[in-house]
């Protein structure tokens, strides 16, 4: 398990590094002025990136949005590789061990598309293992749309 699990953390790092730097010279005029410089929400995303690099970058590393949206978007914005690579080693091992806990949980395709039986009473554990992301994932929303906030006024000032 936890040759498995190093081994999907150094890859998933590995992957994240060639993403943003794909983004960073490669996308990155494309995003800029197709959409960044088109909406003032991103703007904003953009300029918070700029003044609160650490802050920003854990805050959607974290989140529980696809890998890509992350690495590309983070990627093209105006933010250092240390934040991006810091968040990545913060949040990659637990995303990487969900990935080998799911993999492992669904040994056969079949257990997925089968109709399931009717659960009986569940323990305290299970229903906290399924409560916590969702607050999890709740709260890092709500520190991203503060932070936007935030920088919302900031321009109005």
């Amino acid at each position: 398990l936890w040759t498995t699990w190093a081994l999907t953390s150094a890859s998933k790092l590995v992957a994240n590094v060639i993403s943003v730097w794909l983004a960073r010279h490669i996308f990155r005029d494309i995003v800029r002025k197709t959409f960044v410089e088109r909406w003032d929400l991103l703007r904003l995303v953009s300029n918070a990136v700029r003044e609160e690099p650490f802050k920003m970058a854990f805050l959607v590393r974290g989140s529980m949005v696809p890998l890509s949206v992350k690495n590309y978007g983070l990627g093209v914005l105006d933010i250092g590789y240390v934040p991006i690579a810091l968040a990545s080693c913060i949040f990659t091992p637990f995303y990487a061990y969900q990935n080998i806990y799911f993999g492992s949980a669904c040994q056969d395709l079949k257990e997925v598309f089968m109709a399931k039986k009717a659960a009986g009473p569940s323990d305290w554990s299970g229903t906290m293992k399924a409560v916590m992301p969702m607050l999890f994932n709740a709260c890092l929303v709500l520190f991203l749309i503060r932070a936007v906030k935030a920088q919302i006024k900031k321009s109005r000032t």
